[in-house]
């Protein structure tokens, strides 16, 4: 029980330190790499960052049409991380596979938001990931 506690407490500091959290590498359309302040050096520099709400497709997908998708949602975070002149890491919290997700805001805009808009991901609550090769895919 203690530990769960120090995960909360721990987690929940996360947002008085946005100004300090850094992306240091974009892994894929709905991953980010970022620094976390205070993190025990036993776990590294880094961690990774799950965007809230959204799914994109693999680049270690099923087939070339999803593969090429996902490249497309991961160059086009890339820009539009490299291009924005404020970068928000907001709400960061554990999902149900104790991954660390939350809100990344570009000028304001929920990169989610954008990767929607531009067809690069579709929505994800938790429940059954989209299929992303041929006639399968829901929009």
């Amino acid at each position: 029980m203690r530990i769960i506690i120090i995960t909360v407490l721990w987690l929940m500091s996360f947002n008085s330190l946005a100004d300090e959290i850094k992306i240091t590498r974009i892994k894929d359309g709905d991953t980010v790499e970022i620094t976390l302040p205070g993190l025990p050096k036993q776990l590294g520099n880094t961690i990774a960052l799950r965007i809230q709400g959204v799914d994109t497709p693999e680049l270690k997908g099923k087939c070339d049409e999803e593969k090429n998708k996902a490249k497309q949602a991961k160059d086009f975070l890339t820009a539009k991380i490299k291009e924005s002149q404020t970068v928000e890491v907001l709400l960061i919290k554990r999902d149900k596979y104790f991954r660390v997700v939350g809100d990344i805001l570009l000028d304001g805009q929920l990169a989610s938001d954008l990767l929607i808009t531009h067809n690069l991901a579709m929505r994800y609550d938790g429940g059954a990931k989209a299929q992303w090769c041929g006639n399968s895919r829901d929009k």
